[in-house]
């Protein structure tokens, strides 16, 4: 099976000596996708329990729901470093690359 986007987007920022993410904007945005995923997973599993009916579906996200997710999160970050950028001077080509992280 195919790896979800958040696997791709961590081992391609990931510096493969160290195993650390060096880019600090990429960074943030794989950490905010990782809760994000861990707290839809959460909320997953608590309907599941609170559902109690005695199914075994998996707590897990698909991979589609997954890159669903990556996609509306970077969505909004690239919007966000357009419209909400502290460098005015930067044209909106050098502005969408540097914020550009998907």
């Amino acid at each position: 099976m195919p790896p979800d986007w958040l696997e791709l987007m961590r081992d391609m920022h990931t510096n493969k000596q160290t195993g650390e993410v060096q880019d600090p904007v990429a960074r943030e945005l794989l950490a905010t996708l990782s809760k994000l995923k861990e707290d839809k997973e959460a909320q997953l599993q608590q309907s599941q329990l609170s559902a109690n009916d005695g199914s075994t579906a998996s707590n897990m996200l698909s991979r589609e729901e997954i890159n669903q997710l990556v996609l509306e999160v970077c969505l909004l970050y690239v919007v966000s470093c357009y419209f909400f950028s502290p460098a005015k001077n930067l044209e909106f080509k050098d502005s969408f690359s540097s914020c550009l992280i998907c």
